[in-house]
């Protein structure tokens, strides 16, 4: 089974350190109009809605056909960290959120309990730990806009930097969405899981019924 799931971990051990210089340093080349918002066309080949604190063009743009996110004034649009993500955005330089989006879901054989194990297993391997070593911090069900998922919150440190993990996973019948919060720092208390919980309300779902 391809998954792109394990690929964020390596995307991010890769682009921590310097993810904020990078998102801020892409030239705008370009603009163009998607689903009647205003974007802009960056050097590195992405592009970012123009002015995500005022367009009000589209409340909730659109990731794909089945996810929309509400960002704004928030949560910006910011540079993938791989062609893997669907979105990425920045709340600060330390807080980053992401979407990834598989094609496949419960018909094709996934699961929250792979989805869980491939997580650490690609954690542990990332950062040459054994997986019984992945410090996890918190696992949990909920729900994202009603529908069932599941979290699991960890830390990692990537290169002399610690970083809290927090991914939620929603497995349908056709589809895998995983909602990623990830904080540069040690602490995982009440303000970092308020992040993760924010990110989470601005995501609309769009499933067949």
């Amino acid at each position: 089974m391809k998954l792109r799931s394990h690929l964020y971990i390596f995307a991010l051990v890769g682009c921590v350190l310097g993810f904020t210089s990078a998102a801020n340093a892409q030239d705008v080349v370009g603009t163009a109009v998607v689903d009647g918002a205003r974007v802009d066309l960056l050097s590195d080949q992405t592009w970012r809605y123009s002015n995500p604190a005022t367009d009000t063009s589209s409340t909730c743009p659109p990731i794909n056909s089945f996810v929309s996110f509400c960002g704004a004034p928030s949560w910006i649009s910011t540079a993938l960290p791989t062609p893997d993500f669907a979105a990425a955005y920045r709340q600060s330089g330390r807080i980053y959120g992401g979407i990834i989006y598989e094609e496949l879901g419960t018909s094709a054989g996934m699961t929250q309990d792979f989805m869980r194990n491939a997580m650490l297993q690609y954690a542990a391997q990332a950062t040459g730990v054994p997986v019984d070593q992945v410090p996890v911090l918190d696992a949990a069900t909920t729900v994202v806009n009603d529908v069932p998922a599941e979290r699991i919150s960890y830390s990692l440190n990537v290169g002399g930097i610690d970083v809290v993990y927090q991914n939620t996973v929603v497995v349908t019948e056709d589809h895998t969405f995983q909602f990623l919060v990830w904080t540069i720092g040690s602490s995982f208390e009440d303000a970092e899981r308020a992040v993760a919980a924010d990110f989470l309300s601005r995501v609309r779902l769009n499933l067949p019924k």
